[in-house]
């Protein structure tokens, strides 16, 4: 009875996680600072078009690996000078940290976070706690296997694992706080 009860409220959480992801903001403002968080397919090229048709923005590449060059990346011509690689991250807390010490670097109050659509949530948890100083516009991108208008079995599974991590990342921010993750990472 009480595993049931358990499983019934997760698949119903679950079904809230999934109705209530972002959708791609209209963006009526300059976009003065875009953040990417690695670790998906259609991030960086979202991060650079954004770039693109914001002259004065700058790019940070959140959780690079030591020995990636930003010539490494298809970056395109002409934005080379504005994307910072960011290279202390290796987890959402840590791209948290390193995103709001960027963005406390150049100046930066309000940035558009890029990251997959089913990653977002628990991203916009942790820079709410441990980036306060950043406003942050969720930018969605498709998680695995294509949008949601796809949504294969890839796509439900990386949301069934997101929405448990939110879950797991909400009680430890309840019973530690974010100077807990601030401390570890």
């Amino acid at each position: 009875m009480v595993v049931g009860s358990c499983i019934f409220a997760w698949g119903a959480g679950l079904q809230g996680f999934i109705h209530s992801l972002p959708t791609p903001p209209d963006l009526q403002s300059e976009v003065r600072a875009v953040i990417v968080l690695t670790g998906g397919h259609g991030r960086l090229a979202a991060g650079f078009k954004l770039l693109e048709a914001n002259p004065g923005a700058r790019l940070l590449i959140s959780g690079v690996g030591a020995g990636v060059r930003t010539t490494d990346l298809v970056v395109p011509p002409g934005v080379e000078s504005r994307v910072d690689l960011g290279r202390t991250a290796v987890d959402t807390v840590g791209n948290a940290m390193e995103s709001q010490r960027w963005a406390r670097e150049h100046g930066i109050a309000r940035a558009v976070l890029v990251t997959s659509d089913v990653h977002l949530p628990r991203s916009l948890l942790l820079f709410r706690h441990l980036a306060p100083d950043i406003e942050v516009v969720p930018y969605p991108v498709a998680g695995p296997g294509g949008g949601p208008e796809d949504r294969p079995i890839a796509w439900y599974a990386a949301a069934a694992v997101e929405y448990s991590k939110s879950v797991v990342m909400r009680v430890i921010l309840l019973l530690v706080g974010p100077d807990y993750l601030a401390g570890r990472a």
